[in-house]
């Protein structure tokens, strides 16, 4: 709570996150030595991409109380997954023309944003920037249909190469594609792919 200066509850959450962290990579130091640390064992602060503002509060929190971030984690992570803002995730007339004409570069602009702000995070404490999972996650009970229609349609490819054009060009590392293979469902269309 820094030291009683910091009274919200939500905040020392995200530290606890950052501190355990820590702690668990002090575990590792100690059993596999100093030299195996960010080489060897490769510590990740996964945090969220919707909320870039807790990344850095994360990495101030391990800045100021346990020294330099990059000599004690390898990197950060979030989980900039290509979707559709509400806007589009809650029209139940959405059309797979409206998925890829609008839906998609808005979100595309979105993603583009939270990598650059999770970018320059682990520039600043020369850490990785890294995916923990992502991909499209178009979801929603609303035109079901259509958004599994969007996923099928090929139109998907050239998103998907702009997405990780976008993450690549903007300096992000390893991004773990949250799952090659499954069904498209209102849950979430999560997979690469319906049938392997």
């Amino acid at each position: 709570n820094d030291g009683g200066r910091d009274a919200n509850t939500y905040y020392w959450a995200w530290k606890r996150v950052a501190q355990r962290l820590v702690q668990i990579q002090a575990i590792f130091k100690d059993v596999f030595g100093p030299a195996a640390i960010n080489t060897r064992i490769r510590p990740v602060l996964a945090s969220q991409s919707a909320n870039p503002f807790m990344l850095q509060m994360q990495m101030d929190f391990i800045a100021k109380n346990y020294g330099q971030p990059d000599t004690l984690i390898y990197g950060v992570a979030g989980a900039p997954y290509l979707g559709l803002s509400q806007k589009f995730t809650n029209n139940d007339a959405l059309t797979v023309d409206e998925i890829f004409k609008e839906g998609i570069p808005d979100q595309m602009n979105w993603v583009k944003d939270v990598t650059t702000s999770y970018q320059v995070v682990a520039r600043y404490y020369r850490v990785h920037n890294l995916c923990y999972e992502g991909g499209i996650g178009i979801e929603g009970e609303h035109a079901v249909n259509a958004k599994i229609a969007a996923n099928r349609d090929p139109r998907i490819v050239d998103a998907l190469t702009t997405y990780f054009d976008h993450w690549y060009g903007l300096g992000g590392d390893l991004f773990m594609y949250f799952n090659l293979s499954g069904p498209y469902e209102k849950y979430g269309n999560w997979v690469l792919t319906e049938d392997i």
